[in-house]
């Protein structure tokens, strides 16, 4: 949650912040990739390691990280008066928030099959709350301004960076505190890849005592309803990593929008995006709704909110920000609501058990890697017009929707139903 506090502090008042060092729009999709790259690089080796040392020395690690970048953008760029600064002080607080994705891969190992959807759901909502939080504090700060000497000052621009070090620092103390670690999964590398049936999380310890072959990384990987999934990942985080970076701008161009209408604006996102998960988990506790039908859903939405985009945003007076707002609510809520959580949900149902560290760390640099991408294009678009902030939002939509079309029977763990009991088999 505190992954998602971070960037929803930070980004309303990053773009003042670029331009109160000298940077431009492109900088500022410069400055948000930068955070998205190195929590993309760092995300597999975390992943793994959790699969070899646990889950608490590796949290411990990554919060002290994030700590220290907090603190490093807060104030390095006021005492060097560089623009450059501020992107290493997004780089370092990146590699700390690599840990983002680890809950997945812990619940990977701990919650039997049917209920991983619901509880990796109300992990994707409890993620929520830091984006609905961090927005919300992004207001509170508006007007603070304190001067500490040494060309070192206090703002609303970098005051959401110490309010997370704050919390970073509560947080590792609860987690040297009350934190129940896992025991290590060892894995042979060596172990060849093995045919059907390939048992999924919990129950991935009998398949071993039936003497079914654990499975290979790279075998699991190249499997068609994986590789589908991972491709789908990316690009949500590429629609999400898209309207982060053009709300901004594009609110303040066309409506004189300040900081704190942009940060309103992520916070009834995000507070929107926790209900609609905290719905769907205690509906998938009741129903077992399927992962490719929330899936499907999620995807139809978004493209519905594409076409309004497309529809609405013109440079003329029709323009207005009642349609703003509604295409963007329409395009954005069902990317981390039904999307992100239904398809991390079914990536968990599609790898073994003793490869989640590694697996979930490889999907979350997926993630990364769309929210990489999401920021350069939308600065690309955005230096050449509305136009083309249109057609990039339509297409990047359209794009899931297809591969729900061509995926659409490997997107279920076919191998969880064809599997015999171990009664059967025994």
């Amino acid at each position: 949650m505190i992954g998602a506090l971070d960037f929803g502090a930070v980004i309303p008042s990053l773009w003042d912040y670029v331009r109160m060092y000298g940077g431009d729009k492109q900088f500022l999709g410069y400055t948000v990739s930068a955070f998205m790259f190195c929590r993309m690089l760092c995300q597999p080796v975390i992943g793994s390691l959790t699969d070899r040392i646990g889950f608490k020395s590796v949290y411990i690690f990554t919060i002290v990280v994030q700590l220290v970048g907090e603190v490093l953008y807060a104030f390095l760029p006021g005492l060097r008066r560089s623009k450059w600064l501020i992107i290493v002080g997004r780089m370092v607080c990146g590699i700390g928030s690599a840990n983002g994705d680890l809950g997945y891969a812990y619940m990977g190992r701990t919650l039997p099959q049917d209920q991983v959807t619901s509880q990796q759901l109300a992990l994707t909502a409890s993620r929520s709350v830091g984006t609905v939080l961090g927005p919300a504090a992004s207001i509170f700060l508006q007007g603070i301004h304190y001067d500490l000497g040494w060309g070192l000052e206090v703002t609303y621009k970098n005051a959401p960076a110490l309010v997370i070090a704050a919390l970073d620092a509560f947080a590792l103390i609860g987690i040297l505190a009350l934190f129940e670690d896992l025991r290590p999964e060892r894995t042979d590398s060596k172990v060849e890849a093995t045919v059907e049936p390939l048992l999924q999380g919990a129950e991935q310890d009998n398949a071993g005592a039936q003497g079914v072959k654990r499975p290979g990384m790279w075998s699991v990987l190249l499997r068609p309803g994986v590789l589908i999934t991972m491709a789908m990942v990316c690009i949500s985080a590429n629609n999400l990593g898209l309207i982060e970076v053009i709300i901004p701008p594009v609110g303040e161009a066309y409506f004189h929008w300040v900081p704190a209408d942009t940060s309103a604006l992520f916070a009834a996102l995000g507070f929107s995006v926790m209900l609609i998960n905290f719905s769907l988990a205690r509906c998938n506790k009741t129903w077992q709704l399927s992962d490719r039908l929330l899936i499907a859903v999620g995807a139809i939405i978004s493209q519905i909110g594409a076409i309004q985009v497309w529809a609405w945003w013109k440079n003329d007076s029709s323009f207005t920000q009642i349609r703003y707002i509604t295409s963007l609510a329409v395009y954005a809520v069902c990317q981390p609501s039904f999307m992100i959580g239904s398809l991390r949900a079914l990536f968990t149902k599609l790898i073994p058990r003793e490869l989640q560290g590694v697996l979930q760390g490889i999907c979350s640099f997926v993630y990364s890697l769309g929210n990489l991408i999401g920021p350069n294009l939308s600065a690309y678009a955005l230096e050449r017009g509305l136009s083309h902030v249109r057609m990039l939002m339509m297409a990047s939509c359209l794009v899931n929707v297809i591969l729900i079309a061509i995926g659409w029977s490997f997107m279920f763990p076919r191998e969880m139903r064809d599997a015999k009991p171990a009664s059967e088999t025994a």
